[in-house]
Protein backbone atom coordinates (compact mmCIF):
# COMPACT_ATOMS: atom_id res chain seq x y z
CA UNK A 1 0.00 0.00 0.00
CA UNK A 2 1.54 3.61 -0.97
CA UNK A 3 1.51 6.33 1.42
CA UNK A 4 -0.71 8.24 2.51
CA UNK A 5 -0.51 11.72 0.84
CA UNK A 6 -0.25 14.90 2.54
CA UNK A 7 -2.79 17.36 2.83
CA UNK A 8 -0.03 19.70 0.53
CA UNK A 9 0.72 17.33 -1.84
CA UNK A 10 -3.14 16.74 -2.28
CA UNK A 11 -3.49 20.61 -2.68
CA UNK A 12 -0.60 20.62 -5.17
CA UNK A 13 -2.21 17.95 -7.43
CA UNK A 14 -5.31 19.13 -7.41
CA UNK A 15 -4.18 22.65 -8.34
CA UNK A 16 -2.29 21.53 -11.19
CA UNK A 17 -5.23 19.80 -12.15
CA UNK A 18 -7.57 22.13 -12.27
CA UNK A 19 -5.77 25.34 -12.46
CA UNK A 20 -2.47 24.26 -15.06
CA UNK A 21 -4.55 23.84 -17.85
CA UNK A 22 -7.75 26.45 -17.40
CA UNK A 23 -7.11 29.04 -19.86
CA UNK A 24 -5.71 27.00 -22.57
CA UNK A 25 -8.35 24.49 -22.48
CA UNK A 26 -10.84 27.22 -22.53
CA UNK A 27 -9.10 29.34 -24.97
CA UNK A 28 -8.45 25.45 -27.09
CA UNK A 29 -12.42 24.70 -27.43
CA UNK A 30 -13.12 28.25 -28.97
CA UNK A 31 -10.11 27.81 -31.62
CA UNK A 32 -11.17 24.01 -32.54
CA UNK A 33 -14.88 25.58 -33.07
CA UNK A 34 -13.72 28.42 -34.64
CA UNK A 35 -11.23 26.63 -37.17
CA UNK A 36 -13.36 23.95 -37.46
CA UNK A 37 -16.76 25.81 -38.21
CA UNK A 38 -15.09 28.63 -40.68
CA UNK A 39 -13.20 25.86 -42.62
CA UNK A 40 -16.42 24.99 -43.48
CA UNK A 41 -18.13 27.65 -44.71
CA UNK A 42 -19.54 29.21 -41.44
CA UNK A 43 -19.82 32.83 -40.97
CA UNK A 44 -17.52 33.64 -37.62
CA UNK A 45 -20.04 35.76 -36.20
CA UNK A 46 -22.64 32.78 -36.15
CA UNK A 47 -20.41 29.91 -35.19
CA UNK A 48 -19.61 32.21 -32.21
CA UNK A 49 -23.33 32.58 -31.49
CA UNK A 50 -24.03 28.90 -31.55
CA UNK A 51 -20.93 27.87 -29.23
CA UNK A 52 -21.33 28.24 -25.47
CA UNK A 53 -17.61 28.04 -23.90
CA UNK A 54 -18.54 29.05 -20.57
CA UNK A 55 -20.56 25.75 -20.01
CA UNK A 56 -17.71 22.93 -21.35
CA UNK A 57 -15.31 25.33 -18.87
CA UNK A 58 -17.42 24.71 -16.06
CA UNK A 59 -18.14 21.15 -16.96
CA UNK A 60 -14.53 20.61 -17.77
CA UNK A 61 -13.03 22.14 -14.41
CA UNK A 62 -15.53 20.01 -12.30
CA UNK A 63 -14.52 17.05 -13.76
CA UNK A 64 -10.62 17.31 -13.01
CA UNK A 65 -11.56 17.45 -9.67
CA UNK A 66 -13.64 14.47 -9.80
CA UNK A 67 -11.38 12.93 -12.21
CA UNK A 68 -8.14 13.50 -9.80
CA UNK A 69 -9.95 12.42 -6.94
CA UNK A 70 -11.63 9.15 -8.62
CA UNK A 71 -7.78 7.91 -9.48
CA UNK A 72 -6.54 8.93 -5.60
CA UNK A 73 -9.59 6.93 -4.34
CA UNK A 74 -8.67 3.69 -6.80
CA UNK A 75 -12.19 4.73 -8.51
CA UNK A 76 -11.01 4.83 -12.10
CA UNK A 77 -14.47 3.24 -13.35
CA UNK A 78 -15.89 6.92 -12.45
CA UNK A 79 -14.08 8.11 -15.09
CA UNK A 80 -15.60 6.03 -17.44
CA UNK A 81 -19.04 6.27 -16.49
CA UNK A 82 -18.35 10.27 -16.55
CA UNK A 83 -17.38 9.98 -19.79
CA UNK A 84 -20.32 7.84 -21.07
CA UNK A 85 -22.72 10.10 -19.45
CA UNK A 86 -20.74 12.82 -21.68
CA UNK A 87 -20.97 11.03 -24.87
CA UNK A 88 -24.62 10.48 -24.58
CA UNK A 89 -24.83 13.94 -24.08
CA UNK A 90 -23.33 14.37 -27.31
CA UNK A 91 -24.69 11.69 -29.48
CA UNK A 92 -27.41 13.61 -31.74
CA UNK A 93 -24.63 16.75 -32.32
CA UNK A 94 -22.04 13.90 -33.53
CA UNK A 95 -24.93 11.64 -35.22
CA UNK A 96 -26.80 14.46 -37.42
CA UNK A 97 -24.58 17.57 -37.40
CA UNK A 98 -25.20 20.92 -37.17
CA UNK A 99 -26.22 23.46 -39.30
CA UNK A 100 -24.95 27.35 -39.62
CA UNK A 101 -25.24 29.99 -41.33
CA UNK A 102 -23.03 31.07 -44.11
CA UNK A 103 -21.79 34.52 -45.16
CA UNK A 104 -23.95 34.25 -47.83
CA UNK A 105 -26.68 33.68 -46.02
CA UNK A 106 -26.78 29.89 -47.27
CA UNK A 107 -26.98 26.55 -44.79
CA UNK A 108 -23.87 25.13 -44.06
CA UNK A 109 -23.55 21.49 -42.19
CA UNK A 110 -20.81 21.34 -39.97
CA UNK A 111 -20.25 17.01 -39.79
CA UNK A 112 -20.39 15.34 -36.54
CA UNK A 113 -17.23 13.94 -36.81
CA UNK A 114 -15.43 17.53 -36.98
CA UNK A 115 -17.80 17.91 -33.54
CA UNK A 116 -17.02 14.99 -32.18
CA UNK A 117 -13.50 15.63 -32.40
CA UNK A 118 -13.10 18.41 -30.81
CA UNK A 119 -14.83 16.89 -27.88
CA UNK A 120 -12.40 14.40 -27.72
CA UNK A 121 -9.50 16.38 -28.00
CA UNK A 122 -11.25 18.58 -25.01
CA UNK A 123 -11.53 15.11 -22.94
CA UNK A 124 -8.37 14.10 -23.52
CA UNK A 125 -6.58 16.81 -22.71
CA UNK A 126 -8.63 17.42 -19.43
CA UNK A 127 -8.54 13.88 -18.43
CA UNK A 128 -4.26 13.81 -18.75
CA UNK A 129 -4.47 17.04 -16.81
CA UNK A 130 -6.08 15.46 -14.29
CA UNK A 131 -4.73 11.92 -14.03
CA UNK A 132 -1.27 14.01 -13.78
CA UNK A 133 -3.02 16.03 -10.90
CA UNK A 134 -2.95 12.49 -9.23
CA UNK A 135 -0.06 11.10 -10.54
CA UNK A 136 1.87 14.24 -9.39
CA UNK A 137 0.05 13.67 -5.46
CA UNK A 138 1.02 9.99 -5.32
CA UNK A 139 4.81 11.15 -6.75
CA UNK A 140 5.24 13.07 -3.91
CA UNK A 141 3.81 11.05 -1.07
CA UNK A 142 5.83 8.02 -2.54
CA UNK A 143 9.56 10.62 -2.01
CA UNK A 144 9.72 10.66 -5.88
CA UNK A 145 9.63 14.21 -6.78
CA UNK A 146 11.83 13.83 -10.07
CA UNK A 147 8.44 12.13 -11.09
CA UNK A 148 6.06 14.65 -10.05
CA UNK A 149 8.40 16.89 -12.28
CA UNK A 150 8.40 14.71 -15.50
CA UNK A 151 4.42 14.52 -15.25
CA UNK A 152 3.85 18.33 -15.15
CA UNK A 153 6.60 19.13 -18.21
CA UNK A 154 5.16 16.66 -20.75
CA UNK A 155 1.73 17.49 -19.46
CA UNK A 156 1.90 21.16 -19.47
CA UNK A 157 3.97 20.59 -23.06
CA UNK A 158 1.08 18.88 -24.15
CA UNK A 159 -1.72 21.24 -22.81
CA UNK A 160 -0.08 24.26 -23.98
CA UNK A 161 1.56 22.92 -27.11
CA UNK A 162 -1.87 22.49 -28.45
CA UNK A 163 -3.23 25.82 -27.17
CA UNK A 164 -0.26 27.12 -29.14
CA UNK A 165 -1.01 25.48 -32.54
CA UNK A 166 -4.34 26.64 -32.36
CA UNK A 167 -4.17 29.96 -31.79
CA UNK A 168 -1.72 29.95 -34.83
CA UNK A 169 -3.88 27.81 -36.71
CA UNK A 170 -6.48 30.43 -36.07
CA UNK A 171 -4.55 33.66 -36.87
CA UNK A 172 -3.25 31.13 -40.34
CA UNK A 173 -6.71 30.70 -41.23
CA UNK A 174 -8.11 34.52 -40.53
CA UNK A 175 -5.38 35.49 -42.80
CA UNK A 176 -5.97 33.50 -45.73
CA UNK A 177 -9.81 34.49 -45.71
CA UNK A 178 -8.83 38.17 -46.13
Amino acid sequence: MSPQPAAWQLGIGLAFAVLGPLFPLYRLGILLWRIVTVDEGAERTEADRRHRPDLPFIVGVIERILYTAAWLLRAPEFIGIWLALKVAGGWNAWSEGVELQSAKATTVKIAGRHIFNIFLINSAVSLANALAGALIVLSYASSAPEQAVLILTWTVALTYGLWVWAEFRWIWQARKAR
